[in-house]
């Protein structure tokens, strides 16, 4: 994704609901990580009651964990995808059409 960004293209990003999209700058506002003894920790509770403190935000309690769970998937996918052309953790819909088509040749001869 990096060398995609300085080559000057998009990043390839997953679509997220535009109702959502807010939890996402909530994310890169508070972390989207802390640091930990030898590498990154998901956000811990306090690290989201003080970003809360900080912003005057108080979050309704599914966002809350939801917040955690994205930190804990994000710090999970970014130690995953270390090499230059690991595919993205998802697959966009004209993937599963290309793949389906694929698969179809293939059982086809």
């Amino acid at each position: 994704m990096k060398r995609r960004m300085d080559d000057g293209g998009d990043p390839d990003l997953p679509n997220v609901e535009p109702e959502l999209q807010f939890l996402i700058g909530y994310l890169f506002d508070a972390g989207p990580t802390s640091a930990g003894a030898s590498s990154g920790v998901p956000l811990t509770w306090s690290d989201i009651r003080a970003w809360e403190r900080g912003t005057g935000i108080t979050l309704p309690p599914w966002q809350a964990r939801l917040l955690r769970r994205l930190s804990a998937d994000y710090l999970s996918e970014s130690l995953t995808a270390d090499a230059h052309d690991a595919p993205p953790p998802w697959v966009r819909e004209a993937d599963r059409e290309k793949i389906a088509k694929h698969i179809k040749r293939v059982l086809r001869g």
